[in-house]
């Protein structure tokens, strides 16, 4: 898989109307196996750029290309299937669904894709496996109060994964988390890019830099690669 984004202007109005420009002529390219961590504070762009390479968000100006094809061709219906084929997202807050069991939170990329009767075996396997990788067996059948915080966190990583998808875009996965959970999280985080996949963590946690190939900063609406080695910061397009 290869993402790429040329020249990305995004802009808003803020609540108070002005006109807010989080990221300018931005230029990123990801492939397979590729990882890479954003830092800056809030407001400076993470979340946008996040949600641009997730198909969430269209930009106000340039071009974002999934293997050598331009989003501009493609409708919302066709972006949601991309979404649900190619990307796991994995957020600040885990959005599970609190009427539904661990197991059945893991199940709803399945349920969103739909497809034929003969491939509910093979995804109920993947979600047992997922259970058994994530250490929730003995929480599958469990609601979303009755899970502790780390337990909660770690539902969200299988439902990220659950479609097998070809990039993963965590932001502020650690948050909240202690440091042994932030340790598993980053940990999880790096095999993942280990297995092929595309990883883009936005975050405020130095630890997760430890597991990342590219670490960027956000500043004026620019990447700047930081060369954590050498303590110095060198221009990125």
């Amino acid at each position: 898989m290869e993402v790429s984004l040329r020249n990305i202007t995004h802009h808003y109005r803020d609540g108070m109307g002005e006109r807010v420009t989080p990221l300018r002529n931005l230029d990123l390219t990801m492939r397979s196996g590729e990882s890479l961590v954003l830092y800056g504070p809030s407001g400076c762009g993470k979340s946008t750029l996040l949600f641009i390479l997730g198909c969430m968000l269209k930009p106000s100006e340039g071009q974002v290309t999934i293997d050598g094809c331009s989003l501009l061709q493609y409708g919302e219906k066709d972006l949601a299937e991309l979404r649900n084929r190619k990307i796991g997202f994995l957020f600040q807050m885990c959005y599970l669904l609190p009427t539904l069991t661990v197991r059945e939170n893991i199940m709803l990329p399945f349920w969103i894709r739909g497809g034929k009767a003969g491939d509910r075996g093979a995804d109920s396997k993947a979600v047992e496996r997922l259970l058994e990788q994530l250490e929730l067996e003995e929480r599958a059948d469990f609601l979303p109060y009755q899970l502790s915080g780390g337990q909660r966190r770690r539902v969200a990583m299988a439902r990220a994964l659950a479609n097998d998808p070809e990039m993963i875009l965590a932001d502020e996965p650690t948050a909240e988390l202690d440091e042994e959970k932030k340790g598993f999280v980053g940990k999880w985080l790096g095999e993942q890019a280990g297995k092929k996949k595309i990883v883009v963590v936005a975050t405020h946690d130095p630890q997760l830099a430890a597991y990342a190939g590219r670490v960027y900063s956000l500043s004026q609406g620019q990447l700047q690669e930081k060369v954590l080695a050498r303590e110095t910061v060198c221009s990125s397009g």
